[in-house]
């Protein structure tokens, strides 16, 4: 038996003692994908939550390039954004981007991310104007290889905001409205209160 024969049974029999031991082989530097997302800023349109319509209101979101993660380096992707039901005025660069373009008619655009990082995820935010009641849709679809100006067929992410009417002045919406029980017995305590459920009650 030659030399080569014996270490290809040793081979063998190392890999089926730790498949039984419960060990697999894996590559040290196996790429994993992670997909591009969508948030809308904190405090814009209807607090955050949505848009309030109006011919110059507007709100923003955040996309988070796609990205292919090692255990060493985030290589980011560049992302397709395409917004249906409202227009893209403005775009902010964000972390380890350029400053994106905005083709006319402001339905798309491309998020140009640029570098690596071992943390930080590339990411542009984008301002939409909300200008009447209903729905905007945006999705993002990611570039199937860094540089390849390719990008997937169907999105990634999709986030729908909700565009309401603006509020009337002494009319009581109660679908937007909450009461909410409350411990505070201060005039501030209540007004600075940011209680999501009722405070429990202790009576005789």
């Amino acid at each position: 038996m030659s030399t080569k024969t014996t270490f290809k049974r040793v081979a063998a029999v190392a890999a089926a003692a730790l498949a039984i031991s419960g060990f697999s082989a894996v590559s040290a530097h196996a790429v994993t994908p992670l997909a591009s997302t969508i948030t809308q800023v904190a405090n814009t349109g209807d607090h955050g939550v949505g848009g309030i319509a109006g011919p110059n209101n507007t709100l923003q979101v955040t996309i988070t390039d796609a990205a292919t993660d090692t255990p060493t380096v985030k290589s980011n992707l560049r992302t397709f954004i395409s917004v249906t039901g409202g227009t893209i005025t403005a775009a902010a660069t964000g972390t380890n981007t350029t400053s994106p373009t905005i083709p006319t008619g402001g339905t798309s655009s491309v998020t140009q991310a640029v570098g690596t990082d071992t943390s930080l995820a590339a990411s542009v935010v984008y301002t939409i104007v909300t200008p009447t009641v209903g729905s905007i849709v945006v999705n993002t679809y990611d570039e199937t290889a860094v540089g390849s100006g390719l990008y997937a067929a169907t999105p990634s992410a999709t986030k729908t905001l909700t565009i309401s009417a603006a509020s009337v002045v002494g009319t009581v919406s109660p679908a937007n409205s909450t009461s909410i029980l409350t411990a505070d017995t201060t005039a501030a305590g209540i007004l600075a209160s940011t209680a999501t459920t009722d405070a429990t009650v202790v009576v005789s």
